[in-house]
């Protein structure tokens, strides 16, 4: 092989994998949803070692009442007062009282501040986990008149949520799939697999596990079939 033939292979090389590279974190990498960020921040950082429910919080002080922490999934708080538990470990209202803080002091367990860890967004991503999570309880009948409700407990009674996440959020692992997760009924992966969420490709997967048309015309087209096998 001449020096040129080797430059040329090398050049090759590299933009073949420079281009696998890009595929690996695009194209082949799984679509986020603020579910699943939330559901990893949430193991990442240990949030349900306290958060399960139930957990006592007794404090050392003998006046000041037993306590628990409270559960994660279900929280009520608005979207503000969430982000400041999570990030300064208390509303602005509660870490300017006194006895707040005094009586807080003494439990045994005191929410940390994670302001320099987490993200605004951070949070974000978290309440909506705990909020999506907590739909597994009291969820819709199959005769509910709002036709979202309905199509919940239509996905319910299917097992669609076993496979696609809860409320279709995705998250679910699937080695050997192209992107090695099952897709979420939500966001850019289902747009671009559904055309744009167009009701007769949702309703081709939905029958066949396949789809045909989402095919047709794509230069991938070979490519996607072997998955879809």
């Amino acid at each position: 092989m001449t020096p040129k033939t080797c430059k040329r292979a090398g050049a090759l090389g590299a933009v073949a994998l420079g281009a696998f590279l890009v595929a690996q974190f695009t194209v082949f990498a799984p679509a986020e949803t603020p579910y699943s960020r939330g559901a990893a921040l949430v193991e990442e950082h240990g949030c349900m070692s306290c958060h399960v429910g139930g957990t006592a919080n007794p404090s050392l002080h003998a006046e000041v009442l037993g306590e628990t922490v409270p559960p994660l999934t279900g929280c009520e708080l608005g979207a503000d007062d969430f982000a400041s538990w999570v990030l300064d470990g208390g509303t602005p209202a509660l870490l300017a009282s006194a006895r707040w803080q005094k009586t807080t002091g003494a439990r045994a367990l005191r929410m940390p501040s994670f302001s320099g860890h987490l993200s605004r967004k951070d949070a974000e991503d978290i309440r909506a986990w705990a909020q999506i999570s907590d739909r597994a309880e009291g969820r819709p009948g199959l005769n509910a008149e709002n036709p979202l409700a309905r199509a919940e407990a239509l996905a319910q009674a299917w097992g669609c949520f076993a496979c696609h996440g809860e409320l279709g959020q995705g998250g679910i692992r699937n080695p050997g799939a192209l992107t090695a997760e099952i897709p979420a009924l939500v966001g850019d992966d289902f747009e671009h697999l559904t055309d744009g969420a167009d009701p007769e490709v949702v309703a081709e997967w939905i029958r066949e596990g396949v789809s045909e048309r989402f095919l047709s015309g794509n230069p991938l087209a070979p490519v996607g079939r072997f998955f879809m096998a």
